[in-house]
């Protein structure tokens, strides 16, 4: 993938990623957007974005998992990766996830 221009948080894994490709409800200032997921963890998302979002930005997010299971999340932008053909990936971490929803996204990564 393109290499990293900013970043708030070191994009250091501490959990294990999966693939996921999915649209995201995305909320940010009242405004809804659909966005497309590229990656999951229990600890964030890798988002495909039309747009640019700044580093820091609160989103609050929605979605369902490819077992049918329902996620919701409010995550930060943490990094920004270089932009590819006019996509913007955004690596998301998520600030508020109840516990529930971090074993369904844990469930689903440890099925790969």
């Amino acid at each position: 993938m393109s290499k990293e221009i900013e970043s708030r948080y070191a994009p250091v894994r501490r959990f294990k990623r999966r693939k996921l490709v999915g649209r995201v409800a995305v909320v940010m200032e009242g405004r809804l957007r659909f966005e497309t997921a590229a990656e999951i963890s229990e600890g964030g998302m890798l988002l495909r974005m039309k747009e640019p979002m700044a580093i820091g930005t609160s989103l609050e997010l929605r979605f369902f998992l490819p077992n049918d299971v329902f996620v919701s999340a409010h995550a930060d932008v943490g990094y920004k990766l270089e932009p590819h053909e006019g996509v913007h990936f955004l690596g998301l971490r998520f600030v508020e996830l109840s516990e529930e929803m971090r074993e369904r996204i844990s469930r689903f990564v440890a099925s790969a």
